[in-house]
């Protein structure tokens, strides 16, 4: 029995028509997940849709993203309680000791387009996956790769 739970951590969509598409990768590299996660600036619902045959999907609305965009509700935040861990999602990452009371184990958030995986002593772990539409150092798109087991592993993969 596999007891690793995965989850697929994307943000910064920014697509706004059907004629744009994912990155083909991304399907790829989300096979298998559990959950994807989707951290704002999505722009239209469509791309939700797209990630949805993947996966379920939970997703916040960005600074880009308009309600009227979407036939589903989005709150601008979430905190989700998975396999144990706390994890909390912002497009935009909030002021840490805000959290502290909420006790979030990982902290997922968008909005800069770059890549990063950092800790705290308030959020254990903090990730905001870049983009998959905006090349950031890496050269292409990025998302992250989340895997649960007793520990937490966090990638950042080209898409």
């Amino acid at each position: 029995m596999n007891d690793v739970y995965k989850i697929g951590i994307i943000s910064d969509t920014r697509l706004v028509s059907p004629d744009q598409e994912l990155p083909g990768k991304i399907a790829e590299v989300f096979a298998g997940v559990d959950l994807i996660i989707h951290a704002g600036n999505i722009c239209k619902e469509f791309v939700l849709e797209e990630l949805e045959k993947i996966a379920p999907v939970e997703a916040v609305l960005g600074s880009l993203d308009d309600l009227v965009d979407f036939s589903r509700e989005l709150p601008t935040s979430k905190i989700l309680d998975t396999n144990g861990f706390k994890i909390g999602i912002y497009n935009q990452r909030p002021d840490l000791e805000s959290l502290a009371s909420e006790r979030i184990n990982i902290l997922v958030s968008g909005n800069t387009c770059v890549p990063k995986i950092l800790e705290s002593e308030t959020v254990p772990l903090m990730l905001d996956p870049g983009s998959p539409m905006v090349p950031s150092k890496h050269g292409r798109g990025t998302v992250i790769l989340l895997k649960i087991d007793k520990l937490v592993f966090s990638y950042v993969l080209k898409v």
